[in-house]
């Protein structure tokens, strides 16, 4: 059973970057050209195939560069979640936070912020020290 939660859960998160990008693509900048926004919505779409095939640096790339043709908050907000997914915390943690300097109080920097919190969970814990090998497996 506990494989079926991980898919449904994975489903679920792909399904936010998919909703993530309608929304992006939708609510794009005024000063981005037609050739751009049609180039970044082809480059999200193989960056989405990419992050739904588990493949989320890859997905990560794409989606940055989608959103340096065209600004749009869901590129970037995705692009978050690909490193997010693929445990590249600290790029995550950096998208995430300018996702949230973007948007604080809107729809991807709440959910940003949601999201940086178990990203600086998971950082922290890493860099606690190991324990210190047991003195009982020592004795010769």
């Amino acid at each position: 059973m506990m494989g079926a939660d991980r898919r449904h859960a994975s489903r679920l998160s792909a399904l936010a970057v998919a909703a993530a990008l309608l929304f992006c693509c939708q609510t794009g900048f005024a000063n981005v050209s037609a050739a751009n926004k049609m180039k970044a919505s082809v480059i999200s779409e193989q960056a989405t195939k990419l992050y739904l095939g588990g493949q989320h640096e890859a997905a990560e790339k794409l989606f940055l560069e989608a959103y340096a043709l065209d600004p749009a908050l869901g590129y970037l907000y995705s692009a978050a979640r690909a490193a997010h997914k693929g445990d590249r915390l600290k790029s995550a943690k950096s998208i995430y936070e300018r996702v949230i300097a973007a948007n604080a109080q809107g729809q991807f920097g709440l959910k940003a912020a949601h999201h940086l919190a178990d990203v600086r969970k998971r950082m922290a814990e890493a860099a606690k020290p190991a324990p210190l090998p047991t003195a009982s497996w020592m004795c010769l």
